[in-house]
């Protein structure tokens, strides 16, 4: 407990009390916070109604910088209502009350930040579902839930679809569907026969029926189910428990279609399909070399192969003429610094110094374990990248980089088919010579270290 809590406990109630109020004369935000700690439950619904009626009247113009502060006002009047006396079903309405302020408040503001919509289509939604769950009319939710969807102008309501199959069983769900299946063929215009149509595989989903997911997608004019809906049906499929017509769907996706790594691997685990595990966990490795992906391979062909694995792939890594940071990193990684070095010597030439994060990240590893001459190569790449590019804002970490090397030059003996140190810096200074911001930076390193 801090010192300032328990000198404010010590105090006696008369204190405080007579403090906060002061504070809320001079604050409204402390003032609201007061009313919301003193109201009753039956206080706590009328202050909400109160606080929509002002939304829906709102005038003054919200700009990014206070939309901040006003999202977390409208986060607050949600959290005053859910810990009010309505029940459900008013619950519902007045949450859904609230919902319907989104045109008045987007034409009032600046939600570049996306803040103030989350506490439409985030938080608000969830305590609709909370509402919701409670409730046990749920004819009266479907149609609240259609009419906020129905109304929908600013598309932050959509969350209200997704969250149906939580709250209403099959029947409503159904009825769902058939209302949007009327709509998509009956809508006048494209887009309102789109957004039906959307909202049908989104449903298809919550009643987990594939098969409608697949009549809906063979609905179009060709007949034909598209790449990208293959991977929908068969997730669907998957989220039922039927592995087989995941895998069958799966394989009709065209190679060139992207489908996630996860995905498949789930499907071969359900399947005990080791084979095109191991040949999935293979590729995932070596097209992304880490310890996570090294693991997952293990887990598969046996942890007894570790060391056989990391040989052969240390042996591929070295044997690759690009430059690979993440190479590096994974040899390190797996303790295999002095080969990462003997890399980064090889290739020093094709380091491009623009990968400043993963670089600079492979230099504490190669200093502390001595592999100098690797440091200096990156140092280096790291170097050249600023004063090329003629980065003034990157000139602080380029005098440090540069008084590194002149730091690390004597103790190397073996140069390899790096220039030794006084060919590059004076190859470095004569180059240079005009940038006085960097020599600048570099002086007052100097001066402050001596």
């Amino acid at each position: 407990m801090s010192s300032r809590k328990n000198k404010l406990l010590a105090l006696d109630s008369g204190t405080l009390a007579d403090a906060l109020l002061e504070l809320s004369a001079r604050y409204p935000d402390v003032d609201d916070y007061i009313d919301r700690l003193l109201a009753s439950p039956e206080e706590s619904v009328t202050r909400f109604k109160l606080k929509v009626a002002a939304l829906h009247g709102m005038s003054d113009f919200i700009g990014y910088s206070d939309s901040h502060d006003f999202s977390s006002k409208l986060s607050e009047m949600l959290d005053e209502l859910s810990k009010s006396s309505a029940d459900p079903k008013t619950g519902l309405q007045l949450v859904a009350s609230f919902i319907e302020t989104d045109g008045t408040v987007f034409n009032c503001c600046d939600d570049s930040s996306g803040m103030i919509g989350e506490a439409y289509s985030g938080k608000a939604v969830e305590l609709f579902a909370a509402c919701a769950a409670k409730c046990k009319d749920k004819d009266f939710i479907e149609e609240l839930i259609l009419k906020l969807l129905d109304e929908d102008e600013y598309g932050v309501r959509g969350n209200l679809l997704e969250s149906a199959g939580k709250i209403l069983p099959k029947k409503n769900l159904r009825s769902m569907f058939e209302f949007y299946r009327r709509k998509s063929v009956n809508s006048k215009d494209s887009y309102s026969a789109g957004n039906a149509s959307a909202a049908l595989a989104v449903l298809a989903r919550q009643m987990k029926d594939p098969e409608l997911l697949i009549e809906l997608r063979t609905s179009r004019g060709d007949g034909q189910v598209w790449p990208r809906d293959m991977e929908e049906i068969a997730r669907l499929y998957y989220d039922c428990k039927d592995y087989s017509n995941a895998l069958l769907w799966l394989q009709k996706i065209p190679e060139d279609q992207y489908v996630s790594y996860e995905f498949r691997k789930q499907i071969f685990k359900k399947l005990d399909m080791t084979e095109e595990l191991e040949t999935l966990c293979r590729k995932l490795f070596r097209g992304y070399r880490s310890k996570e992906n090294l693991g997952e391979l293990l887990e598969i062909i046996g942890k007894d192969k570790y060391e056989k694995v990391v040989a052969d792939e240390t042996a591929v890594i070295m044997s690759e003429k690009h430059f690979s940071s993440n190479n590096v990193a994974f040899l390190i990684e797996i303790g295999r610094t002095a080969e990462a070095a003997e890399y980064v010597i090889q290739r020093h030439e094709k380091i491009d110094g623009m990968d400043y994060y993963q670089l600079s990240s492979l230099l504490k590893p190669f200093k502390k374990a001595g592999f100098l001459l690797a440091a200096t190569a990156i140092f280096r790449a790291l170097l050249d990248s600023i004063l090329e590019r003629k980065n003034a804002k990157a000139y602080v970490h380029g005098a440090e980089y540069w008084t590194e090397l002149n730091k690390i030059a004597p103790k190397i003996t073996d140069w390899r088919t790096l220039p030794n140190h006084s060919d590059y810096a004076a190859a470095l200074v004569a180059a240079n010579k005009r940038k006085s911001a960097f020599w600048a930076r570099v002086d007052e390193i100097y001066t402050l270290h001596g």
